[in-house]
């Protein structure tokens, strides 16, 4: 057990430096006056040019809305399709984690602190998880038969836009495909999911997504 742990850690901060390591190559200004970016982690980047995020202090993270994968499921307990919907509980611990996740990264490169409120030192995000797909019930009220093991614990596309606090100004738009978990292969990788480790799970995830952001903020404004 032990040592499956200490691969797991491994293997994600493995998988973390890799992805934040990847510097986007600018392409031409959009329609919202942002430079595009082409990187293979993201379908959609675009930062503003010239904007110093230095001078922001503060975070504020209005609540993600989420939708579902329609894809068709091959459940063997024939459960319904709100089994691996979240309930109001989990959707609020979802934003939770995302909050934390988000938080954690740009607190540790930028500095920035939680807000509830806009203003001039604030940046605000607004993001939309859209195809969340569910590999498990997480369902802690359900006694099943079995629980099943996985790699990978969920996908998802996550569509984010940072604006400045005090003018509404679009600074950065980004969207792009995310999966929680770890990617493996064989048996003797894969874990049993339950809420406890789906919510670790979701919070590594976006954790690393705000660093691999992190990173392409930085780049472009230090050239």
């Amino acid at each position: 057990m032990k040592t499956l742990f200490h691969t797991t850690i491994a293997i994600t901060l493995v998988t973390l430096i890799a992805a934040c390591s990847q510097i986007a190559e600018r392409g031409p200004v959009n329609k919202q006056g942002l430079t595009t970016l082409n990187h293979s982690t993201f379908d959609q980047l675009a930062i503003r040019s010239g904007t110093d995020f230095s001078q922001y202090r503060q975070l504020k993270i209005e609540p993600v809305t989420v939708s579902y994968d329609d894809s068709r499921r091959y459940d063997s307990l024939n459960r319904k399709k709100s089994v691996f919907e979240f309930d109001e509980r989990e959707l609020a611990l979802f934003n939770q984690q995302f909050s934390k996740g988000l938080s954690a990264a740009w607190g540790e490169r930028f500095g920035w602190k939680l807000s509830e409120e806009a203003g001039a030192d604030v940046i605000i995000l607004k993001a939309t998880v859209t195809d969340l797909y569910l590999y498990a019930a997480i369902k802690n009220d359900e006694i099943l038969p079995h629980k099943a093991a996985t790699h990978e614990s969920s996908r998802m596309v996550i569509k984010l836009d940072l604006i400045d606090g005090e003018s509404g100004e679009l600074l950065l738009q980004s969207s792009g495909k995310k999966t929680t978990g770890l990617t493996g292969s064989g048996v003797n990788t894969m874990t049993r999911v339950s809420s406890v480790r789906y919510w670790s799970d979701a919070f590594q995830a976006f954790r690393q997504w705000g660093h691999l952001l992190a990173t392409q903020i930085e780049d472009m404004t230090s050239s």
